[in-house]
């Protein structure tokens, strides 16, 4: 077990640099300080590894958003608090970050995770007349890019953390939450 644990950390950390096409097993199993056989033994391919590190990601991140919305009644407000766990989770662990930002289109775990995630919450503000717009799948398509681009340039140096906060009003904004409201939801603080 710690071997494959190993293994996750290490490929977590190379293809948040690399991305999938860019890590070889071969660094991986160097940064994990095990033999290539090992890999094998555990993975049959870079594809199976990264989608692993993508379930443990998800899981990990899920778990914390779920327990930071579950009392919150008003759909923007917990849409915002979502994103913004998001957020402060790639912000604390920078290789988990990277490593969603970069391989969130390679990995179909990353992908539908998300997006269903995103869907639902868009789709319970609609139900409650809280938001106001057309197609729910391209929403979600368009928040998630806004979020992964700004993410990335945090994450960089880019841009500083109160960039958070502007992503978020923008956001809530355009998926019809009005601008005071947006403004006051987009400030919250964990």
């Amino acid at each position: 077990m710690a071997t494959r644990q190993a293994l996750l950390d290490a490929a977590r950390k190379i293809m948040a640099e690399k991305g999938l096409e860019g890590a070889t097993i071969m660094e991986i199993t160097e940064a994990a300080d095990v033999a290539n056989g090992s890999f094998y033994n555990n993975f049959a391919s870079k594809e199976e590894i990264m989608e692993a590190v993508a379930v443990e990601t998800m899981t990990r991140l899920g778990e914390r958003v779920d327990a930071s919305i579950r009392d919150i009644e008003d759909p923007a407000e917990a849409f915002a608090m979502a994103h913004r766990q998001a957020f402060e989770f790639g912000n604390e662990n920078p290789d988990i970050g990277l490593f969603v930002i970069r391989n969130s289109l390679s990995s179909s775990i990353l992908e539908q995770s998300i997006f269903e995630r995103v869907e639902r919450d868009l789709s319970n503000g609609l139900a409650a007349g809280r938001f106001s717009f057309g197609d729910v799948r391209l929403a979600a398509r368009a928040v998630v890019g806004a979020l992964n681009a700004v993410s990335a340039e945090v994450l960089d140096g880019s841009l500083d953390e109160s960039a958070i906060d502007e992503t978020l009003f923008i956001i809530l904004s355009m998926v019809g939450v009005a601008e005071k409201d947006a403004r006051r939801i987009s400030g919250f603080s964990l």
